[in-house]
Order: structure tokens, then C-alpha cells, then sequence
């Protein structure tokens, strides 16, 4: 009795993971097959898309990477990795604001 009730308290968190792996899953190898290389390859892209396709897929979807992937970036606590990853994009996009679309200085 308590393994069934334990079953069906976890579904609705289960059913968010899976919906968000999905979603995420779908949402980037769309982009991998549609977006051209240039536009993948991007900063902006890179430091926005990107970042919370694989936040999304691996940390709220619990998705592992295949082994050939991972790198010794994985934080061992996913909220360290959400704080620092934020972090980073936030100063990412304010030196590509800052510096990608200053005006080219008149000579």
C-alpha cells in the first residue's frame, strides 16, 4: 500500500520531468537540424538557447549526457550550476551588448 501511494504522489513531478525532457529534447535537435551553423555558433545563442535547452533537459528533465559528452563542468548540485550558469549569461549578454553592438569608432 505505501509503495502505491508513494507511486502515485510522485506522478505529477514525473509527468513535469518528462514533459520538460521532452520539450527541451524536441526543441533543441530542432534547432540542430533547422538553425543554420552561423546561428548555432553564436554567441547570443549560445549564452541564451542553448544554455537553457541543456538546463532544462539535464537538470529539471534529470537527463545524464552520454559518456563522450561530459565534461568536468558538471556541478554536483544543480542548484551551484543553475547560479553559476546564470551568472555567466548575465555577463556574457551584457559584454555582447556592450561591445557587439557599440558603434565602430570614427577615424
Amino acid at each position: 500500500m505505501r509503495r502505491a501511494t508513494r507511486f502515485v504522489v510522485s506522478l505529477p513531478e514525473r509527468l513535469v520531468r518528462a514533459l520538460a525532457a521532452l520539450t527541451g529534447g524536441t526543441i533543441h535537435e530542432t534547432a540542430e537540424l533547422l538553425l543554420p551553423r552561423l546561428v548555432r555558433r553564436s554567441r547570443l545563442y549560445e549564452a541564451t538557447a542553448k544554455n537553457l535547452l541543456r538546463i532544462t533537459v539535464e537538470l529539471v528533465g534529470d537527463v545524464d549526457r552520454p559518456h563522450a559528452e561530459v565534461a568536468d563542468e558538471h556541478e554536483p548540485s544543480p542548484r551551484k550550476l543553475a547560479v553559476r550558469k546564470g551568472a555567466g549569461n548575465a555577463v556574457e549578454l551584457g559584454s555582447i551588448f556592450a561591445f557587439g553592438f557599440s558603434p565602430p569608432p570614427r577615424t
